[in-house]
């Protein structure tokens, strides 16, 4: 297999972070909130976050811990994703702990326990998993 040259590895990377941040930014946008301010943490992820891989929650922590470095209106979209994250832990904890709870909190593993248990979920916590990037499952199991 040929090596890949450093500006198509550094595209490629760039390439990622776009559409890691397009759909960060997704999730943590309202439906009403203006086209203008859709990608406010671009510069902010080039700049503090290009190594960190593309998974749930990384770049949201990443971005986290660079609080006092970013812009106002990516300081709003990261506290915003911060405060919806809480808000579905707290929403599918009985769920977590039912399906989820020999999972090691970290790196999107319990996000990923969640989503490989959707169809036993709660209607709720289902809905939330979705949000955070789950798939909708085309017939809900009957929950025990």
């Amino acid at each position: 297999m040929p090596m890949e040259k450093p500006h198509m590895i550094t595209l490629t990377r760039k390439l990622i972070l776009v559409a890691t941040a397009a759909l960060f930014m997704l999730h943590s946008t309202s439906a009403g909130a203006a086209e203008t301010d859709t990608y406010p943490c671009m510069d902010e992820l080039e700049k503090f976050c290009k190594d960190v891989q593309p998974a749930a929650g990384l770049l949201v922590a990443c971005l986290s811990g660079h609080a006092e470095k970013l812009s106002p209106s990516c300081r709003t979209k990261v506290e915003l994703s911060l405060k919806r994250i809480e808000e579905a832990k707290k929403l599918c904890e009985p769920d977590i702990q039912k399906y989820c709870a020999d999972v090691t909190p970290g790196h999107g593993r319990v996000l990923n326990c969640m989503k490989s248990k959707l169809e036993l979920l709660s209607p709720a916590c289902r809905e939330k998993v979705v949000q955070f990037g789950g798939h909708v499952p085309k017939k809900p199991a009957s929950r025990e």
